[in-house]
């Protein structure tokens, strides 16, 4: 009998857009773009890997508790944030799990500076 592991989802970060925004009023653009896995497969292929399913949660984070604003399927989605603590200098922390068919994720942060 042989075994073989699951590797996590690989390739680079996510990204959110936005130019002078205001987190409780205006639209956030977070992307996850390019985000493949090698499935149930020993090795990698390129075209293969791209159908492999995977699932994002988008998090803002505040304090120790962690709010999901966004889960799904879509590479891409539109957010509005909370407004950013004080205690935490008006940083929002947010947290993108990128997820495969059996539940590897890599992690990945992003810190949003509003003045």
């Amino acid at each position: 009998m042989a075994a073989a592991g699951n590797s996590m989802p690989k390739v680079k970060s996510p990204s959110i857009g936005m130019i002078d925004s205001n987190a409780t009023t205006d639209d956030f653009r977070f992307e996850c773009m390019d985000w493949k896995d090698e499935g149930p497969r020993h090795v990698r292929n390129i075209t293969l890997d791209a159908n492999e399913p995977l699932t994002y949660v988008i998090s803002q984070i505040k304090g120790n508790v962690a709010q999901i604003i966004y889960t799904g399927n879509e590479a891409t989605t539109v957010q509005k944030l909370e407004v950013c603590p004080e205690e935490d200098n008006n940083v929002c922390k947010i947290e993108i799990r990128i997820r495969d068919l059996f539940n590897a994720e890599a992690i990945e942060y992003l810190s949003i500076l509003f003045l």
